[in-house]
C-alpha cells in the first residue's frame, strides 16, 4: 500500500531492489538534481516516475538547524519550516509527530522531535521500535486506525478491509478488537497470534467479519472468547487452546477450527442453518452435546476421539452422518438416530466401546456403511429398520457382545464379513428380499443357526 515515498540528499546508498513489490508506489521524489553514482542499479522497478526537488533544504540541515535552536535557546530563521518545539512528555498525534521522556542529562528544558511529515506517512502500520515507547492514551490513534495498545500489534489494509497482521509482544493477557477492524489475519498473514501462551481473553465485536485460520493456534492458557454470529472462524483458528472451555459455532466455522481445544459447552447459533465442518470438536473434552434443529449433517471427524462424550442428542432433520464423526467417542453410551438420516458414514460410531443401544427408526435410511458399528464391544442388540438396504463391509465388525440382530424386510444385500467377530451372535433370521449374502458375512466360528425366508433362490 506504500504510495509516496520522499528521499532526501543526506541518503547516499539505496541499494537494489529496495522498493520492488510496492506495487502502490506511483512516483519518487529525490531532493537533489541526479541520482547519486552510490546508488544501486535496480532500486526501483522500471514505470515508477522519479522526480527531482533541488529547491528545497535537505532533512539532514533542517534537524541540525531545529537541534542548534533547542541547545542555545536562541531563535534560529531557517530556510524551511522548523519543527515545532514540544515539551517534555507532552503528548501528541501520531501522525503530526511523538515525544518521548528524555533520558540524557542536559540543561535544555525542551526537546525538539522533528514531525512526520505528510508525505512520509506509513500506509502499512508497522512495528516501528519506537512506536511501543509511544506515552499515548488508553485508545491511541494510528495513521487514523485506533488501536489498544501500540506495542501489542500492527495494522494493515487488505481487500477485506482493516486486519491485525502481526502481534508485537507474545506476552500479551488480553486482546479487545478494535471496532474498526475488520479481520484478524489473512491468508497470508496467518499464525498472528499463534503461541501466545500468556493471552487469555479475546473480545469481538459485530464488525469483525474473519479470524483467519491458525490465528490462535496453541494459546494454551486462553479461557474466553466472545464473537458475534457474523464473525467466521477458519480452519484450526483456535486449535490446541487446552483451557479454552466454550466454543462458538454460527454457519461459518471451518474444519478443526476448535480441535485439541478444553470444549465442554457449545454455543449455537440457531436462526441460521449450520454445518458442523470436518474435525470441529475433534479430540476436546466434550461431555455432552445436543444438536440444534438447523443442522443438515455432521462432517467427518467433527467428535472424533471425544473421549469424554457420554451423550449425544441428534437433531430431527439431520440427514447425514458422515465418516468418523463419532469415531473413539469411548465413553457414549447409547444413539438415537433420527428418522431423517439417510446414510451412517464409514467408521461413524467406530470404537465407541460404552455403547450399548442404538436406535434407528424407520424412515429414510438407505445403508449403513463399512465399519460403522466396528469394535462396539459393549452393544448387545441392533434393530435394523425396513428402509435399509444394505449393510456394508464390516459394519458390526468385533461387536463381542452383541446377542440379538433383526434385519429389516428391505434388506438386500449383506457384505463381507458384515458380522465378523460377533463372538455372542448364534442365530441370525435373513428376511425374504435379501439377495446377496457375502463372503464370511456372519462368523461361522460362533453362529449355529441361520433362517432364511424365500421365494426365490438366494445368492452366496
Amino acid at each position: 500500500n506504500l504510495s509516496k515515498v520522499s528521499i532526501y540528499d543526506s541518503v547516499k546508498i539505496v541499494k537494489a531492489e529496495t522498493f520492488w513489490g510496492c506495487d502502490c508506489l506511483k512516483s519518487v521524489t529525490v531532493y537533489g538534481t541526479s541520482i547519486p553514482s552510490t546508488w544501486q542499479d535496480g532500486w526501483i522497478e522500471k514505470g515508477v516516475k522519479v522526480r527531482f526537488e533541488s529547491d528545497r533544504v535537505s532533512k539532514a540541515t533542517a534537524t541540525k538547524t531545529a537541534v542548534k535552536a533547542a541547545t542555545t535557546k536562541t531563535t534560529v530563521k531557517p530556510t524551511a519550516k522548523p519543527a515545532p518545539a514540544v515539551k517534555t512528555g507532552e503528548k501528541t498525534n501520531f501522525e503530526s509527530g511523538f515525544s518521548l521522556k528524555s533520558t540524557a542529562k542536559s540543561n535544555a528544558k525542551t526537546v525538539v522531535k522533528e514531525p512526520i511529515k505528510p508525505h512520509e506517512k506509513q500506509k502499512n502500520i508497522s512495528a516501528v521500535n519506537e512506536v511501543k515507547k509511544v506515552k499515548s492514551e488508553p485508545i491511541a490513534q494510528l495513521n487514523g486506525y485506533k488501536c489498544n495498545d501500540l506495542s501489542e500489534f500492527e495494522l494493515k489494509k487488505s481487500l477485506d478491509g482493516l486486519y491485525i497482521a502481526s502481534v508485537l509482544d507474545k506476552n500479551i493477557k488480553s486482546l479487545v478488537v478494535p471496532k474498526e477492524v475488520e479481520v484478524i489475519g489473512s491468508y497470508d498473514d496467518s499464525c498472528i497470534f499463534a503461541n501466545c501462551t500468556s493471552l487469555e481473553r479475546v473480545i469481538g465485536h459485530d464488525n469483525l467479519k474473519a479470524i483467519w485460520r491458525f490465528s490462535f493456534l496453541n494459546c494454551t492458557s486462553l479461557k474466553e472468547v466472545k464473537l458475534s454470529r457474523n464473525t467466521s472462524v477458519y480452519e484450526y483458528a483456535f486449535e490446541n487452546c487446552t483451557s479454552l472451555k466454550t466454543a462458538y459455532v454460527n454457519e461459518s466455522c471451518f474444519k478443526y477450527a476448535y480441535a485439541g481445544s478444553c470444549i465442554k459447552n457449545v454455543e449455537f447459533v440457531r436462526d441460521r442453518e449450520l454445518v458442523l465442518s470436518e474435525g470441529l470438536f475433534s479430540g476436546t473434552p466434550l461431555e455432552s452435546i445436543t444438536l440444534p434443529n438447523n443442522i443438515d449433517y455432521l462432517s467427518d471427524k467433527v467428535f472424533y476421539n471425544c473421549k469424554q462424550l457420554k451423550k449425544a442428542v441428534l437433531n430431527e432433520g439431520l440427514s447425514y452422518l458422515f465418516k468418523y464423526c463419532f469415531y473413539g467417542c469411548e465413553k457414549l453410551e447409547e444413539i438415537d438416530i433420527p428418522k431423517t438420516v439417510r446414510s451412517i458414514g464409514d467408521g461413524a460410531f467406530s470404537h465407541c466401546y460404552a455403547l450399548k443401544k442404538v436406535t434407528m427408526h424407520e424412515g429414510s435410511l438407505y445403508y449403513i456403511s463399512k465399519n460403522s458399528f466396528d469394535s462396539c464391544i459393549n452393544l448387545e442388540e441392533i434393530s435394523i429398520p425396513d428402509c435399509a438396504g444394505t449393510i456394508f463391509d464390516m459394519a458390526f465388525n468385533d461387536c463381542r457382545n452383541l446377542k440379538s440382530v433383526k434385519l429389516g424386510k428391505g434388506l438386500k444385500l449383506i457384505s463381507s464379513y458384515a458380522f465378523l467377530g460377533c463372538e455372542n451372535l448364534r442365530e441370525i433370521v435373513i428376511p425374504k428380499n435379501v439377495t446377496t449374502v457375502c463372503n464370511n458375512a456372519f462368523d461361522s466360528r460362533y453362529i449355529k443357526k441361520i433362517t432364511i425366508i424365500r421365494d426365490r433362490a438366494l445368492k452366496t
